[in-house]
C-alpha cells in the first residue's frame, strides 16, 4: 500500500497540504507543522516532496512518479498497455517522446494500485473504471466473499496436512492427494452392514426434485464449516456439524446405525452429496467436511472417555485384569461412537478393537501437535496425556494378543 500513500500525499498537495513521504509514509500534515515538529531535515524532504507533487496544471515524467510512489516504470507502461493509464505524450515516434502524468492520472494510478490489492484482475479494474454503471460496492463485496472463502481454504489445506498426519502412516502427498487410507480402511466396518445398503438405495430412490429439496435444506450448515470461521473457532465448526449430522439422519441415514464411519463410506461411495457440497464451495471441499466431521468426533471421543482412559492407565501396571475390563468398556464406546449403536453391535469385536486402536493412535498424535490441541478445544479440559494414552495402547495391544 506504500504506493497508494504516496499517491495521497501527492494529490492532497494541489489541496495545499504536503506530505511527509520520505521516512513517513502516509502521514499527511500541513507542511509547517512538519517543518517545526521535525527539524531543517524534515523541510528538505518536505521541499523535495513539494517539488514532485503536482498542481492541476504540472504534469510528472515516469520518473518522477516512480520516485513519488514506488511504482517502477515498467509497470506504469503495463498499465498504459492494458488502457489503465492514459498518460499525455510529449510526441510519438520521437526519440524523445515523454509521457506525462496529471493528478487526475495519479488518482486513477490510486484506484488500480487499492483494486489491485484486492485481487482483481487488470480488466475487471478497468471495467470498473471506464463502465459507470458497474456497482463499485457490488463488485468489492463480492470480491471480499471470494478472498473470504480462498482464505478459508488455505486454513482448510493447512488442517488436511494435519489430518494426514493424525490418521495415517502413509507417505503425505499421497494422502494429501487421495485421503487417509486408515480411515477408508475402518469405514469398509460400516459397507458390511444392511443399514449402509439401505443408505445406499434410498439415495438412489430420490428423484431429482426430491433430491434437490432435500440438498437445499442442508447448504447453511454445509457452507459454514467449510468457511472455517477464525472468530468461531472449532466451536462453530462443532455447531454446523451436528446441524449437518442432523440433516443426514433425516435424509441418508439414522446415527445410531452408522455413525461416522458410515457418513464416510458413503460420501465416499455416492456422488450425490458429495457433488452437490463441491457445487456450493469448490473443489476439495467434500474433503475438507470429512475432515471436520473426523476431527469433532476425535475430539468427543477423547472428551467423553478421558476419566476412563485415566483409570485405564492407572490400572495399566498394578491390576491388569481389572484395567482390560475397562478397556472393553473403551473397545465399546469407540464402536457406539463411529459406527453407532446398532452398527457396533454387527461389527466383531475383534474389528471393535482394532478402531479403539487406532483412536487411541489418533488422539495420541493430535495431542503431540500443539496447535490442533488448542484448536480442538483439548488444552485444559481433558487430563489423559500420551503416557496415559501410551499404557491403554498397551492393555489393549494385550486383549488382541490374548
Amino acid at each position: 500500500m506504500a504506493g497508494y500513500r504516496r499517491i495521497k500525499n501527492a494529490v492532497a498537495a494541489e489541496n495545499g497540504e504536503a506530505g511527509i513521504i520520505v521516512g513517513q509514509e502516509g502521514l499527511k500534515v500541513p507542511s509547517a507543522v512538519a517543518n517545526l515538529a521535525a527539524g531543517p531535515s524534515a523541510k528538505c524532504a518536505d521541499d523535495h516532496n513539494a517539488r514532485l507533487a503536482p498542481n492541476k496544471e504540472e504534469k510528472l515524467t515516469a520518473g518522477q512518479v516512480t520516485k513519488l510512489t514506488g511504482v517502477p516504470a515498467s509497470k506504469l507502461r503495463h498499465y498504459e498497455e492494458k488502457g489503465l493509464l492514459t498518460p499525455e505524450c510529449t510526441g510519438k515516434g520521437v526519440s524523445n517522446n515523454r509521457r506525462l502524468y496529471g493528478v487526475q492520472d495519479l488518482k486513477r494510478l490510486q484506484a488500480v494500485l487499492t483494486l489491485a490489492e484486492y485481487e482483481f484482475g487488470l480488466s475487471e479494474i478497468k471495467q470498473i473504471l471506464d463502465d459507470e454503471s458497474v456497482d463499485l460496492y457490488g463488485a468489492i463485496a463480492r470480491k471480499l466473499e471470494e478472498l473470504k472463502r480462498k482464505e478459508a481454504r488455505l486454513r482448510a489445506l493447512i488442517l488436511f496436512a494435519k489430518f494426514i498426519d493424525v490418521t495415517d502412516d502413509a507417505d503425505l502427498i499421497e494422502g494429501l492427494a487421495c485421503g487417509p487410507a486408515s480411515l477408508d480402511g475402518f469405514a469398509d466396518l460400516a459397507r458390511t452392514l444392511p443399514a449402509y445398503e439401505r443408505a445406499m438405495q434410498r439415495l438412489d430412490a430420490y428423484s431429482e426434485e426430491e433430491a434437490a429439496a432435500a440438498l437445499e435444506r442442508v447448504a447453511a450448515a454445509i457452507d459454514a464449516p467449510v468457511l472455517l470461521d477464525e472468530v468461531e473457532g472449532f466451536a462453530g465448526v462443532e455447531a454446523a456439524m451436528d446441524a449437518f449430522f442432523g440433516w443426514w439422519s433425516e435424509f441418508v441415514a439414522p446415527a445410531e446405525e452408522l455413525s461416522y464411519l458410515g457418513f464416510w463410506a458413503i460420501f465416499e461411495d455416492h456422488s450425490l452429496v458429495a457433488e452437490y457440497v463441491e457445487t456450493i464451495g469448490g473443489a476439495g471441499d467434500a474433503a475438507t467436511l470429512q475432515m471436520l466431521a473426523f476431527f469433532v468426533m476425535l475430539a468427543r471421543f477423547m472428551k467423553a472417555n478421558d476419566a476412563l482412559i485415566c483409570e485405564i492407565a492407572q490400572l495399566a501396571d498394578s491390576d491388569v485384569v481389572a484395567a482390560i475390563d475397562l478397556a472393553y468398556d473403551l473397545i465399546a464406546a469407540a464402536g457406539v461412537g463411529w459406527l453407532g449403536t446398532k452398527g457396533a453391535r454387527e461389527v466383531p469385536n475383534d474389528a471393535l478393537a482394532a478402531l479403539c486402536f487406532s483412536l487411541i493412535v489418533f488422539a495420541d498424535r493430535a495431542l503431540e501437535d500443539e496447535w490442533l490441541r488448542a484448536y480442538l478445544g483439548l488444552e485444559g479440559t481433558i487430563s489423559c496425556d500420551s503416557e496415559a494414552l501410551a499404557s491403554t495402547f498397551r492393555v489393549i495391544d494385550v486383549m488382541c494378543g490374548e
